[in-house]
């Protein structure tokens, strides 16, 4: 599930993360992300680490935990834009494999960089904690 807020000049998406395993796991810490072109290619991704408290998150059974992600939607550079994600890959903490969301909520138009240089797919993100929805 996802939720998107959006702020001057950013948006803000809150991804949840739900245990359909059979047993209980525990995450810690910041997911891995990558921005996935429509064909799966990777696009220019980079994960910042937005300075957070980190804390163990049990999860039982259809638990679910969340993390949530800034990127600044436009530019600021006239005509430049950087390639829009046509799916997110999300590497829960403490995981060996990935999850891959399509559809809008892996539609990301991250952009970034200073005035003197437009960087395309940087994304601040902070560490799961456990799901207060």
């Amino acid at each position: 599930m996802v939720s998107t807020q959006g702020a001057a000049g950013s948006i803000i998406r809150t991804y949840t993360l739900v245990n359909t395993g059979s047993t209980s796991c525990t995450l810690y810490g910041y997911p891995g992300l990558q921005l996935l072109g429509a064909s799966g290619q990777k696009l220019p991704t980079e994960v910042l680490r937005t300075p957070a408290a980190e804390a163990t998150v049990k999860l039982a059974h259809d638990a679910s935990a969340a993390f949530s992600l800034k990127y600044a939607d436009s530019t600021g550079y006239g005509s430049e834009s950087c390639p829009s994600s046509a799916s997110l890959e999300i590497t829960p903490p403490n995981a060996y494999h990935s999850l891959t969301v399509t559809g809008a909520a892996g539609v990301i138009d991250a952009f970034g960089g200073t005035t003197q240089a437009l960087k395309c797919g940087i994304l601040n993100v902070e560490p799961v904690a456990a799901d207060q929805g």
